[in-house]
């Protein structure tokens, strides 16, 4: 994911406030056991993208990854909306995975997803009847699973401020 120069992301509490500056997510490309991704060529290419729609003007690519944006809550279901992903979201094959939701008592289970085409994204846990809150790939070793069809990852985030 590349952010906007002077863009707080309030789901990740990250600020850039310096001029030209952009991020790269690698939930999907990263070493647990080594911050540094051997493979250094798609770090890379992310921040090139980020330059060249940015700086240079060039509208047909595609620099961000979806940035959670906001949630709406129906029955024991969120539905989330994401910036950076008009032509949709996928998993490419993979299952959706490192989800959570807590309801009022603020812990955490484990969720279930799923992409409703042309339609809202939903996230639920049957441990949690009234969710107030979601996190995704919010541990210490998260493994991507939530693409925007552009092929760039979601970033971690959280709806919630405890």
């Amino acid at each position: 994911m590349v952010l906007p120069c002077r863009f707080q992301n309030q789901s990740s509490r990250t600020k850039l406030n310096v001029e030209n500056i952009g991020m790269a997510v690698t939930l999907d490309i990263g070493d647990c056991n080594n911050i540094h991704p051997r493979d250094k060529r798609p770090v890379g290419e992310r921040l090139a993208y980020w330059a060249l729609a940015k700086d240079y003007n060039i509208s047909a690519i595609a620099y961000s990854g979806p940035v959670y944006k906001n949630m709406v809550v129906k029955g024991n279901k969120v539905e989330l909306s994401f910036s950076y992903a008009e032509s949709g979201l996928d998993g490419w094959n993979k299952q959706l995975d490192g989800f959570e939701v807590a309801g009022q008592d603020k812990l955490f289970h484990r969720a279930k997803s799923k992409v409703i085409r042309n339609g809202p994204f939903q996230v639920w846990s049957e441990q949690v009847e009234k969710p107030v809150a979601v996190r995704y790939a919010f541990n210490n070793c998260p493994v991507a699973s939530l693409f925007g069809t552009n092929g760039l990852p979601a970033s971690s985030f959280r709806t919630d401020s405890w």
